[in-house]
């Protein structure tokens, strides 16, 4: 590199780093909610019983837990109810029907323990979002 290339990309640097900082900052009438891999986390503490990682069954299970545990989530900041064990059930149940991997029939076994775990994950991620 030259030296005005890197005089350029320091200058960039420098300016953009307050930038990021504004970013940053803590807007009060956020809802805080768990990042990203929180919901992740999530799915992979409640896969069902003889699941491996990195296995196929795995890998059909995790991308759709996720995707049901936000929308879970997401309907709980909606609705506002914190610590309701019923409703966190309704919207858990509710997200992973949406999910073609886990919807209905749910005839085996594995598929059953799939959706019970992803429900269960997805009210780990409501409570985590609303601290219920």
């Amino acid at each position: 590199m030259t030296k005005t290339r890197i005089a350029i990309a320091l200058a960039v640097a420098a300016l953009a780093a307050p930038v990021a900082a504004l970013g940053a900052s803590h807007n009060p009438g956020h809802t805080p909610t768990p990042q990203g891999n929180s919901y992740g986390k999530n799915c992979a503490a409640n896969m069902p019983a003889g699941m491996t990682r990195g296995s196929a069954a795995y890998r059909a299970y995790f991308n759709p837990c996720v995707r049901a545990a936000n929308q879970a989530a997401a309907a709980a900041r909606k609705a506002g109810d914190a610590g309701s064990s019923s409703a966190d059930k309704t919207r858990g149940a509710d997200a992973c029907t949406k999910q073609a991997a886990f919807a209905p029939p749910r005839k085996t076994a594995a598929k059953r323990a799939a959706f019970s775990a992803c429900v269960k994950a997805a009210i780990a991620a409501q409570k985590a979002t609303l601290g219920g």
